[in-house]
């Protein structure tokens, strides 16, 4: 069974399997969405009026499985508590003409409202026309709350420093090769290995509260997915008044998946509609 999970902090709403490990890629998903500002790409916030990309992060067992999708965005309606719902009109609306292997991306114009809602269909190998379309195979409906105003940026990995069982950790040169590539590390199968993430200072943005109430700086929080294998824990927290930025996360090889390419994805979100990724590779030793 699937069911509709509120991801309130994060910005994401997405149907999951609740007996499902989050951190495993066993199947399509929708790991996020990062909002990119037109001649600001480091801006997660748009004012009204300007120019906004979201690029979306769909995985897949499958190194680069073709995908279907339409995304509208309409003005959200204000709420204490549920799902994010409409507050006025589809003002913008997007789909993909043919299914194609590129990551999804919504392009509108923002609108003068507190906050944006963005609601999709992600289906494989199906072209989709309306949210209405039924998928005959597997398929993601998402919705994503974008913030208007402000100065939010988004948190960056490309200058994090990763490492994998002590050594740095490159990403690949081509992640859509299905099979071990020569600038892979390799693994022994059931190896255990220590994942260490470490973020910059930079990453957050202050918080501004004249009652000083609140930490200083916005948390950061990290997610991890593997394609094989298993971490030990879907997310890693920053909080806002720590400074400590290094994250570590413990990986277990399969045992029974030998000569196969592990893909790896990581998400960093500051909860507030600030998000990047990054992606790594293994090779299993046979």
């Amino acid at each position: 069974m699937r069911k509709l999970i509120v991801f309130a902090a994060l910005g994401l709403v997405g149907c999951d399997d609740p007996l499902a490990y989050p951190q495993d890629i066993d199947r399509l998903r929708v790991l996020g969405a990062r909002a990119r500002v037109a001649g600001d790409a480091s801006r997660a916030s748009p004012a009204p009026g300007e120019a906004v990309s979201l690029e979306w992060l769909v995985v897949d067992p499958e190194p680069a499985p073709a995908l279907g999708w339409f995304f509208e965005a309409c003005p959200s309606q204000a709420r204490s508590r549920g799902a994010p719902e409409c507050s006025g009109p589809v003002f913008a609306e997007q789909g993909a003409p043919a299914p194609s292997t590129a990551l999804p991306q919504f392009d509108f114009t923002a609108v003068d409202a507190e906050r944006i809602l963005v609601r999709g269909l992600v289906c494989r190998d199906a072209a989709v026309t309306s949210l209405s379309d039924a998928c005959g195979g597997e398929h993601e409906r998402v919705l994503f709350e974008l913030g208007v105003g402000g100065d939010n940026a988004n948190p960056t990995l490309a200058d994090a420093q990763l490492t994998i069982g002590g050594q740095p950790w490159p990403a690949p040169a081509d992640l859509a090769e299905p099979g071990c590539a020569a600038d892979d590390l390799p693994s022994d199968s059931d190896a255990k290995l220590s994942v260490q993430l470490v973020l910059a200072a930079s990453d957050r943005d202050p918080i501004q509260d004249p009652k000083g109430l609140a930490p200083p700086f916005e948390p950061l929080f990290v997610s991890q997915f593997s394609t094989l294998g298993h971490f030990a824990r879907p997310l890693s927290v920053i909080e806002g008044a720590s400074e400590q930025f290094d994250l570590t996360v413990s990986w277990r090889a399969p045992a029974d998946a030998a000569g196969q390419r592990a893909r790896f994805y990581f998400v960093v979100r500051d909860g507030r509609g600030g998000v990047d990724w990054s992606a790594r590779t293994l090779c299993l030793a046979p």
